[in-house]
């Protein structure tokens, strides 16, 4: 018996098994089921989900009789958990959305799985359901399209209807249905930096040479403008809030989201010589990620690891004397690059792409999800706060380490000194104060044992005193 399955109906049919006979089937738990079994079921089970259409059986040499005969078929399946990955060079991505607020109409991005699997937010865990639509498993939303930018975004499962189901081309790449010929691919950019800062982000600045030519907004846009501060001005303040969330209905509109970055570049026009860069995520402070003294570099790198961010803030509090603006300060800069090291998921022709950005395999896994979990930045700070302490306690024991040497020292000279003094106060000084007897104070005291005599107390006083008389 062989199993055969297509991915749509014009296709040609696709292996899905090996042949195999009747004797080396196995059940569920693996063992083998004995030659000439009467078991009247054949149970076969993939190991991943069966992605197909149609399913052909063919079946030869029946074991009892001259022919064969079904009673019934049934196929069993599960909603299946898992990532969608890809080979990006040597590294393997995965299908992410890069936000702690996740929504509708986001994008979605290729991402190193080791990172997405570290920050834990599910945001990288898709399901396939048997309405062929790929859920993502954290926002309940569906993997779709937008149809003006050709985009792959998250969308309400519902509000498309099978617009969002999912069909195969002959080479396995995915795309939407009523889309033949086209594919879900990942757009190669270049460096693969995806950069956050653009038109729609909030920029502010303490200092603008003039509201048009010199405008803030030249860094957000490609051109061959850019931003300058104004000539004599030393210490400038730039921030760009390219966390905050744009949107025309979205509930979450106005507030502020993390993303995570990997990268910071400036690109100066006029580079200042001191200049310091901040990070920020809402709810938290100014954080630094690098200083920067006698500055002579136009392009300022940051590479970061494991960072979200909603905010990035440069500040400059030195510059050199240029001689064009009569040997006073002037700052300028044409673009600010802060962003991840990803790839935008878009749909496209299907011969237009190269094969290698449209192929993505889903690879099923065990997921739990633990509503209890702290969230990263919880974890960190607490980290952060023990790692302080500690650090607190060492500098001060460090601190008081020559206070402990004197103090074990003369410790030891008082040991010494206990120890003599033992000797001249033991136990024999002791039982001689105990056994301190009568005669000894009657000799020292005649008149008053003669006393005692006559008046007949001598044997009283010896009792009170614990002294035989």
């Amino acid at each position: 018996m062989k199993i055969f399955h297509k991915l749509d109906g014009t296709d040609d049919w696709i292996s899905s098994t090996e042949a195999f006979s009747r004797d080396e089937l196995k059940d569920k738990e693996g063992n083998k089921i004995p030659n000439g079994s009467s078991s009247i079921y054949n149970s076969i089970y993939f190991k991943k989900p069966l992605l197909c259409t149609e399913l052909r059986i063919m079946m030869n040499q029946p074991i009892k009789k001259k022919s064969f005969s079904i009673t019934y078929v049934k196929f069993f399946t599960k909603n299946s958990k898992g990532i969608m990955k890809t080979s990006f060079g040597t590294k393997k991505m995965c299908w992410y959305v890069n936000t702690n607020v996740p929504r509708e109409d986001q994008n979605l991005y290729t991402y190193p799985c080791v990172k997405t699997i570290f920050f834990g937010t599910a945001n990288d865990m898709f399901e396939l359901t048997t309405n062929r639509m790929i859920k993502n498993l954290n926002t309940g939303l569906c993997v779709g399209y937008d149809i003006n930018t050709s985009e792959v975004v998250l969308k309400d499962c519902k509000s498309e209807g099978s617009s969002y189901q999912i069909n195969y081309n002959l080479d396995s790449s995915i795309y939407f249905d009523r889309m033949t010929g086209t594919a879900i691919y990942y757009e190669k950019t270049k460096d693969s930096i995806m950069n956050f800062v653009d038109e729609k982000t909030e920029t502010h600045v303490s200092s603008e040479a003039d509201k048009s030519q010199y405008k803030k907004e030249n860094m957000l846009l490609k051109g061959e403008d850019y931003w300058a501060s104004v000539p004599g001005e030393k210490s400038v303040t730039l921030q760009f809030y390219f966390g905050k969330i744009h949107c025309q209905s979205c509930k979450q509109k106005g507030k502020f989201e993390k993303k995570i970055i990997d990268l910071i570049k400036i690109f100066w026009v006029r580079e200042p010589l001191d200049f310091s860069v901040y990070t920020w995520n809402a709810g938290g402070n100014w954080k630094n990620v690098g200083n920067f003294k006698k500055n002579t570099s136009m392009l300022t790198e940051i590479t970061l690891v494991a960072e979200t961010a909603t905010a990035m803030m440069i500040r400059i509090t030195n510059g050199k004397d240029i001689p064009d603006f009569g040997n006073t300060t002037s700052y300028a800069i044409k673009e600010v690059v802060v962003g991840c090291k990803s790839s935008k998921l878009k749909v496209g022709k299907f011969d237009d792409k190269d094969a290698s950005t449209r192929s993505f395999d889903f690879e099923a896994q065990n997921y739990i999800n633990n509503g209890n979990q702290n969230s990263l930045d919880d974890s960190i700070n607490a980290m952060t706060k023990g790692f302080e302490s500690l650090v607190a306690s060492y500098k001060e024991i460090k601190k008081n380490l020559s206070s402990i040497d004197k103090l074990c020292k003369e410790g030891a000279v008082l040991r010494n000194k206990m120890i003599e003094l033992s000797k001249s106060v033991g136990d024999d000084a002791v039982s001689k104060l105990n056994n301190f007897d009568e005669e000894s104070r009657q000799s020292q005291n005649s008149r008053f044992s003669a006393q005692l005599n006559l008046s007949g107390e001598t044997a009283s006083y010896s009792s009170s005193l614990g002294v035989k008389s």
